[in-house]
């Protein structure tokens, strides 16, 4: 139990160092290009893990956590990179129906969109079957309260 705290410290504290020190290695630039993204993301990679490496693993691995944590810095940007303009394009996802949209549009499916009207429509149909059922009800009611009555009257004579 106390053996799987400090694994589960030890990573968190490896990772936070990692992170810090990667933000630490960036620095801001005004309107970067996709290249300067790439180089500062490596740099920043580059610099964490071999910062991280000397801290808590020691001088011999430094050169490996440099080449690590710079490869996982460049494809990280790269996936940034590659997701970013799908993410940014709200006007061409917006132009599109939505997933439901487009099933309740398919023939076969057993969804579909109402307007405002069609909807109020069908809600006065319900009810208006609703109240013919309860108007048999009443009915049944009143014939069944009669032949009691009529029961009551036989028997009492």
């Amino acid at each position: 139990m106390l053996v799987g705290r400090l694994i589960s410290l030890c990573v968190g504290a490896r990772l936070g160092s990692l992170e810090l020190m990667s933000q630490l290695g960036k620095t801001p630039i005004p309107n970067p290009s996709p290249r300067d993204k790439y180089s500062a993301s490596t740099i920043g990679g580059v610099s964490a893990g071999a910062l991280t490496a000397a801290v808590f693993r020691g001088r011999s691995n430094v050169i490996p956590g440099m080449i690590v944590w710079g490869w996982l810095g460049l494809l990280g940007q790269f996936a940034v990179g590659v997701l970013s303009p799908r993410l940014q394009d709200k006007s061409e996802r917006e132009s599109r129906p939505s997933l439901l949209d487009r099933f309740a549009s398919m023939k076969w499916s057993p969804m579909s969109k109402l307007s405002d009207e069609e909807y109020q429509q069908m809600l006065k149909e319900r009810l208006l079957r609703i109240e013919a059922e309860m108007a048999l009800v009443d009915e049944d009611l009143a014939r069944l309260k009669a032949s009691r009555v009529t029961k009551n009257d036989k028997s009492t004579n």
